[in-house]
């Protein structure tokens, strides 16, 4: 059984029984006993959980996306982001985008960073890389203080990138700005959010790179979401 849910009737002659769950979710597996008159026992009093939620349930929460493997396709088969994360792509141009991108050149620091790449075509649409959902219990997103380097790829052209909270990262329609940046130039700059003063609801905060009338193409690296209260800093 897996969470109360019978995975499979046939005798188990081996030691071990394979499954293929959802890695980010937590599961409860039983066993009992089937006797040869068809009788069957009882769950057996010990269960194990195997598996990690995917929640934010302490901070500070540190990302510099070195950890995957990430390559420089925008396909959907090529997409990586860090465990837990999820992404929004309202166009279908580049629909592997954001991603984690392998490339020195372009990370702050180690070889990765998140990449996003916002035409201006029909195809094109809003870029959002969604972090993991927060713990509502131990965290409010008015909590927080979020920092991350982040540049452009053009010397002409802005990243503007707005930071903001998502009640449902599947509905581009629920995200909620806090703040909107506008990126200049190919060195990284540190950016810093206070979110005192958001009175939305959602639990997952979110980075979103805007469609507009020139290409939006930036990178973002080194994130780290902690409590405003115990690292107070002043905002840029």
């Amino acid at each position: 059984y897996r969470d109360g849910i019978l995975l499979t009737s046939s005798p188990v002659t081996q030691h071990t029984y394979m499954d293929n769950p959802q890695v980010s979710d937590i599961y409860e597996y039983g066993v009992t006993s089937v006797y040869a008159n068809g009788c069957e026992s009882a769950p057996a009093n010990i269960s194990v959980q195997l598996g990690a939620p995917c929640v934010l349930s302490q901070l500070p929460y540190w990302q510099n996306f070195d950890g995957y493997v990430g390559n420089t396709a925008t396909t959907v088969a090529s997409h990586v982001l860090p465990e837990c994360w999820s992404y929004l792509n309202e166009g279908t141009a580049n629909p592997g985008l954001p991603s984690t991108y392998a490339s020195e050149s372009y990370a702050q620091s180690g070889m990765n960073s998140i990449r996003f790449n916002v035409g201006t075509g029909s195809t094109d649409g809003n870029q959002y890389a969604i972090l993991p959902k927060l713990d509502n219990v131990a965290f409010s997103p008015n909590m927080l203080r979020m920092e991350f380097d982040a540049r452009s790829s053009s010397a002409t052209n802005p990243f503007n990138l707005s930071v903001g909270v998502m009640s449902d990262p599947a509905d581009p329609t629920t995200f909620q700005q806090v703040a909107l940046y506008t990126i200049t130039g190919t060195d990284y700059t540190t950016i810093r959010t206070n979110f005192s003063t958001f009175t939305g609801n959602g639990n997952y905060v979110a980075l979103k790179a805007l469609k507009g009338g020139v290409a939006n193409t930036g990178y973002v690296d080194n994130l780290i979401v902690s409590d405003a209260n115990l690292l107070p800093k002043p905002d840029s």
